[in-house]
């Protein structure tokens, strides 16, 4: 048996990876269970059937981020087809725009990422890591209230799209499913056997691929065959930065995600001290204004990938002096030999369709307004999309590691750079870290309003807020693992999201 602790989305999976442990297996075998189990029993939230990002710190060498984006895709696609898709409001977090529908279907590549972070690091079989996701798709599981939440604000403008994204979100009588009601997808389960035995070609390569997108094609959308044959998960440098003793790595370029975490801490600096004072809060709200602003300068030039890590920090150094004068699943793993994993997977709000025989969940990326500012299907086929998303790891100098991530489109950032803060500058316990309040920067008709929970000083904002009646799953779900310098392992699970966090 393995000693490791593991924080996922939905106890199910946290309890997988118990098992996983029990069989011998490694934090990235426990993991990459979890994320199988999360694609299966967090619907709505992620899916086989979007991108995500894994990220690894060896115990014996430096931390490596594989990139499982989504690509644009649309290499053999009718022209005539871009720039086509279903644009849809929904309440939820108090309004969002997408677009959904076959033309917001990205490249998936969260299975690419997760076959090859097991074929560096995975210690048991590729299979024995997915029957637990193959069993409750089959047999069936309790809705974790995250979904049936979800659900409850996307239902008419997201998952009435098609025969089986309404079955994930009604009962057989037409009545949405309550929490804990019993979901089965056999389709689902059938696909997952087939990657099984087959490994990720299932997708790239094979019939499951071939069904996905011919009906994707069918129905006027880009994805093609040849460009689930082209993709490829890429292995990355971390992004590193340092605080007070601590390293942090985290999602590089392409994505967006990982820099703007490492431009929030640092513009945080030493502070907060003590507590979150008003002016903390004011600080950050400021630092989000600044951070998000760069956040989609990036996105709209590309500038980032052309920056070295220096040349990035001493930018981000300048905007600190200037400020001294704003659908996803995570699962955290870390074993008692200091092997830490941290894995994000998203199928943004979902394009709402289910393609007839398979089961999968398919994003809807390109559909993703806040990543797309050029507009629909402005990328070239091939190009990596960005993302928000930022997998990380923590390392001190006394050798404490933390794994710790979150879902949450843009929120994401902000969540784990005040639970970095909590962490690093107010040396809080990890729970009380992930339980503190959380503010956020959201722009409303071009204005800032700072979007927060209860128990935050926000009269020293300069900005318009808004506030939250209790802690909401809108302000991330952040799941982290701990390894104390005394070999202690802790475990926790963000109760905004019910999510599972286990010890072995």
């Amino acid at each position: 048996m393995s000693h490791l602790a593991i924080a996922a989305g939905t106890p199910f999976a946290a309890q997988t990876a118990t098992a996983i442990a029990d069989e011998g297996g490694n934090a990235v075998d426990a993991a990459i269970a979890a994320t199988f189990m999360t694609w299966v029993c967090e619907p709505g939230m992620t899916s086989l059937g979007g991108g995500g990002f894994c990220c690894v710190w060896p115990p014996d060498g430096p931390p490596i981020t594989i990139d499982g984006f989504v690509e644009m895709p649309g290499r053999s696609a009718d022209k005539r087809r871009f720039g086509q898709g279903d644009r849809v409001s929904m309440p939820y977090g108090g309004g969002v725009d997408t677009f959904i529908g076959p033309g917001s279907i990205a490249t998936p590549g969260a299975l690419a990422a997760i076959e090859l972070l097991w074929k560096k690091w995975g210690s048991l079989p590729w299979r024995e890591l997915i029957e637990p996701a193959i069993a409750a798709a089959r047999d069936g599981f309790p809705l974790p209230p995250q979904s049936a939440l979800y659900f409850s604000q996307s239902y008419d403008a997201v998952f009435s799209y098609t025969p089986g994204a309404r079955h994930l979100a009604l009962r057989d009588d037409g009545q949405p499913r309550d929490v804990g009601d019993t979901l089965q997808i056999p389709e689902l389960a059938d696909s997952l056997q087939r990657i099984a035995d087959e490994g990720a070609d299932a997708l790239y390569h094979g019939e499951l691929g071939r069904a996905i997108a011919d009906w994707v094609d069918q129905h006027d959308g880009l994805l093609g065959i040849d460009d689930l044959a082209e993709y490829a998960a890429v292995i990355r440098p971390c992004r590193m930065s340092e605080q007070r003793g601590w390293r942090m790595a985290t999602n590089p370029a392409p994505a967006v995600g990982g820099a703007v975490l490492v431009e929030l801490v640092s513009l945080l600096g030493e502070r907060p001290r003590g507590r979150w004072s008003a002016d903390d809060v004011a600080l950050f709200a400021r630092a989000m204004e600044r951070a998000f602003t760069d956040r989609n300068e990036w996105l709209r030039n590309g500038q980032l990938e052309r920056m070295s890590d220096d040349e990035f920090l001493d930018a981000v150094d300048g905007q600190r002096r200037a400020l001294a004068s704003p659908s996803t699943s995570h699962t955290s793993a870390i074993d008692s030999d200091g092997l830490a994993c941290a894995v994000t997977t998203s199928t943004g709000y979902s394009a709402g369709v289910v393609v007839p025989g398979t089961g999968v969940l398919l994003n809807n990326m390109l559909g993703e307004i806040e990543l797309n500012p050029a507009g629909l299907h402005a990328l070239e086929p091939g190009a990596r999309m960005r993302s928000n998303m930022a997998p990380s790891i923590l390392r001190s100098a006394d050798g404490d590691i933390v794994s710790f991530g979150t879902g949450g489109a843009d929120r994401i950032t902000s969540a784990l750079a005040q639970v970095s803060a909590n962490l690093v500058n107010l040396q809080m316990p990890l729970d009380q870290a992930i339980e503190h309040s959380r503010c956020h920067l959201e722009w409303r008709d071009g204005e800032p309003i700072l979007a927060h929970e209860p128990g935050l000083d926000t009269s020293e904002v300069s900005f318009e807020t808004r506030s939250f009646d209790e802690p909401h799953m809108y302000f991330g779900g952040v799941q982290a693992v701990q390894r104390t310098s005394q070999g202690e392992l802790l475990a926790v699970a963000d109760p905004r999201r019910s999510g599972g966090a286990i010890v072995t």
